[in-house]
């Protein structure tokens, strides 16, 4: 029971799951268990529907907001498999990165006694426009309104990509054939622009990006 409730486990339980879609013709392409540091407090993967050695076309897509492997790699996994039409093409779900959390939703669980915090004396004594934000900090994460956090994913991303390329170098003049192509949706759009920003010239041949949906 123990085993079940904790967090690393139910995340290796996802990405083998995850793996068994397409009939298992799937690739763990990343498995990187959270460390705790700053960035990388979540756990880290990515899985291919299709095969990136031999693919001529290797889409990698890089979700948004709320994103983690254990409520997201499973039906992440599917839809790449869905999108993956051809042999010839290899679909990618990548999460790679701590993708920030909705804030909203996170306010919405604050209750009425976490409301006493706002009137700390220390914070009072700066103002209560500095006290408010003291105790905002405290409860809510507002990251996703800043680009720290894809910041630090495009580094990630972007070493990603350049990976897929150099591994399919041909011969001594490093000349990689494959077509690269990156998807970013919501807060995953600004990550993968981040990235665009880092790799070497020819590494993503497209990017395509998604903003976030209003309402459901």
């Amino acid at each position: 029971k123990e085993l079940k409730n904790n967090q690393r486990y139910q995340e290796m339980v996802s990405v083998l799951k995850a793996l068994e879609k397409n009939d298992g013709k799937t690739q763990l392409l990343v498995f990187d268990p959270a460390t705790g540091e700053n960035g990388h407090e979540h756990t880290r993967a990515a899985i291919a529907a299709g095969n990136i050695d031999t693919a001529d076309h290797v889409s990698t897509y890089v979700p948004g907001m709320t994103t983690n492997i254990h409520d997201s790699m499973i039906d992440m996994t599917q839809s790449m498999v869905d999108l993956k039409h051809s042999k010839s093409v290899a679909m990618v779900g990548w999460i790679g990165y701590d993708a920030p959390v909705n804030p909203v939703e996170q306010a919405s669980a604050i209750k009425p006694s976490d409301l006493l915090g706002i009137f700390k004396p220390e914070n009072l004594a700066k103002g209560i426009p500095y006290a408010l934000y003291k105790w905002g900090g405290q409860h809510v994460d507002f990251s996703v309104l800043g680009p720290g956090e894809a910041k630090m994913g495009g580094k990630t991303l972007a070493r990603f990509q350049e990976g897929i390329r150099d591994s399919r170098n041909v011969g001594t003049e490093g000349l990689s054939k494959v077509h690269q192509s990156v998807l970013g949706h919501s807060y995953g759009s600004t990550t993968s622009g981040m990235a665009a920003t880092k790799v070497h010239d020819g590494v993503i041949d497209d990017l395509g990006t998604s903003p976030p949906r209003r309402g459901r």
